[in-house]
């Protein structure tokens, strides 16, 4: 093989390269509860909606509707419960647990929206959205801008498990968006929230990501296939 017949293979193979980059998912938004921020303190990343449906004193105040800060926890250290150790999972990935208290403590029953906010700078407006999680009791609802994105699932969701929701089809604004996960509480014991949150482009990056893209090792083939046939029709010339 010719020196000027290896630049052009090599040529090919970075054209394969740059197209690959192409139709790679972009990211557009992704948040692991607790980030960023130490057991015990508040994450400044989110707020809780509640709406609890037994309306009793708690922590010296009477609580029905209303908003709460979010606090990074640890449920591994000194939390027992009927005398044994609580039994949550470890958070998923870089996440913490998350609750409406330092210690995930609550007496109300009822629901927590765990609502984030997130700026899409990237120009996309379709993509899709994953998540692992683990959750005492049990997600509801997850919504984009309002709009459940949730479908037909049921409660979903443990404490003693990650559960994964992945490639839900959303539509995004430019600008700021509202992201929230509702969670419900069927105890009066303990709420919690561990998750990674992840939204990525549809493969085309534009669209609805319904046009198919080729696995790299077809595109290799064809493009080094092509390449042969140039440089061996340029060889017979010469010859």
């Amino acid at each position: 093989m010719t020196a000027k017949s290896i630049r052009v293979i090599t040529g090919a193979l970075a054209l394969l390269a740059c197209t690959n980059a192409l139709q790679a998912q972009t990211a557009i938004w992704s948040y692991s509860t607790g980030q960023d921020t130490a057991v015990g303190q508040i994450d400044e990343s989110v707020v809780v909606h509640y709406n609890y449906t037994n309306s009793v004193v708690w922590d010296g105040g009477s609580w029905g509707i209303g908003t709460s800060d979010v606090y990074a926890i640890d449920p591994v250290s000194g939390q027992w419960y009927n005398s044994q150790p609580l039994n949550w999972i470890s958070a998923p990935g870089d996440s913490k647990w998350t609750s409406v208290s330092t210690n995930g403590k609550t007496s109300q029953t009822g629901t927590y929206t765990f609502t984030y906010t997130f700026n899409n700078t990237s120009g996309l407006t379709d993509g899709l959205f994953s998540m692992n999680y683990a959750v005492d009791d049990k997600v509801t609802d997850i919504l984009l801008n309002g709009i459940s994105i949730y479908g037909d699932l049921g409660p979903t969701g443990t404490w003693t498990e990650i559960s994964t929701l992945s490639d839900i089809a959303v539509s995004l604004l430019a600008g700021e968006n509202t992201f929230e996960v509702v969670v419900r509480n069927n105890n009066p014991e303990w709420v919690a929230l561990a998750a990674e949150y992840q939204i990525v482009s549809s493969s085309t990056g534009v669209g609805n990501g319904n046009a198919a893209v080729p696995e790299p090792s077809t595109s290799l083939l064809a493009i080094l296939g092509t390449t042969w046939f140039v440089v061996c029709g340029r060889s017979r010339r010469r010859n």
